[in-house]
């Protein structure tokens, strides 16, 4: 009888061990591919950045990953059921911040942008004020002109980082200007072109290829120092212009609460993937915006200062 039982139990610890291990390694992460979504529609630096930045995170994470666009209201679909999905490392969303944080003072959306867990950000972009070349000839002759008299200033909206950067410029510096929105910065810049404004703010990537021909010419870069990509345009610091600074840096996040190991992990494939020789190669030769690499830590600094300006000057939505 006592071998019988010694027997039982010895069968019942081997059973529970047994157990025990294949639920270790069905906890195993990542056991199936990861989902990262786009609240965009394909086509945009932000999409075509993150689908080329996908296969290395593949081959760092070591599985499959889905880029998975769900546009629609201006980004808050996508961006609500990247904050609604369960924190367990397989859904994650690729946005450029400003625009979310933005969105947040325009109407009500269902999500915080400082509720999301930050993993890292690899590229960041400026807003760049542009002119037409037979007008002015540097941004000092601009903010001349533009406190003497009303000039017209386009761009995609006011609630964009383009928009709410040049508004604030204006604001700052005193500035007289007629506000004119566009649909998109394409439909801006090609006004600027035609000499039907007299400048457009818009990302420096996206104005980069009027600019390279000879239509616009850079006026001011909205950025703490020049940029590489463009080293001849000026500051604010540079000019004594004291004016809030807002930039658009392209990161990846995860819902509220997921496992700091986790994170730890994305952060690394995320991290090596944007230091693979053969993506920067792409980058040097695909895009103009600049290359950062911000852990997840300094990724949510550099969001909660952004979402300190745009809570400064939430009454400014109002107004302009």
């Amino acid at each position: 009888m006592k071998i019988l039982i010694v027997r039982a139990v010895l069968i019942t610890l081997l059973l529970w061990s047994t157990t025990t291990k294949n639920g270790e390694a069905r906890d195993v992460y990542p056991s199936k591919p990861l989902t990262i979504i786009i609240a965009y529609a394909p086509g945009a630096s932000l999409d075509v950045t993150t689908r080329a930045l996908a296969p290395y995170i593949s081959k760092y994470i070591h599985t499959n990953v889905i880029i998975s666009n769900i546009p629609g209201a201006g980004g808050d679909i996508g961006t609500f059921k990247a904050y609604s999905a369960k924190p367990d490392g397989y859904t994650l969303l690729a946005w450029t911040t400003v625009a979310q944080i933005l969105s947040e003072h325009m109407h009500e959306v269902r999500y915080k942008t400082l509720g999301f867990t930050p993993i890292a950000a690899i590229t960041r972009d400026y807003p760049i004020l542009v002119g037409h070349p037979e007008t002015f000839k540097n941004v000092t002759d601009f903010i001349k002109q533009a406190k003497a008299h009303a000039v017209s200033i386009g761009n995609n909206g006011q609630f964009t980082v383009n928009g709410f950067q040049g508004r604030l410029m204006a604001q700052i510096l005193g500035m007289k200007v007629n506000w004119v929105n566009y649909s998109g910065t394409t439909e801006a810049m090609g006004a600027l072109a035609g000499k039907h404004l007299d400048a457009a703010t818009n990302l420096a990537a996206a104005a980069m290829p009027l600019i390279r021909a000879g239509k616009v010419i850079p006026l001011l870069m909205f950025a703490k120092k020049r940029i590489p990509q463009f080293p001849d345009v000026p500051v604010p610091s540079e000019l004594g212009l004291d004016i809030p600074l807002l930039s658009t840096t392209l990161g990846i996040v995860a819902p509220p609460g997921m496992d700091k190991e986790k994170v730890q992990l994305l952060e690394g494939a995320i991290m090596k993937s944007a230091k693979n020789p053969d993506f920067v190669a792409w980058m040097e030769k695909a895009s103009t915006a600049e290359r950062v690499l911000l852990s997840g830590d300094a990724y949510r600094r550099e969001t909660e200062e952004l979402a300190k300006v745009a809570e400064k000057y939430k009454t400014f939505f109002a107004k302009n």
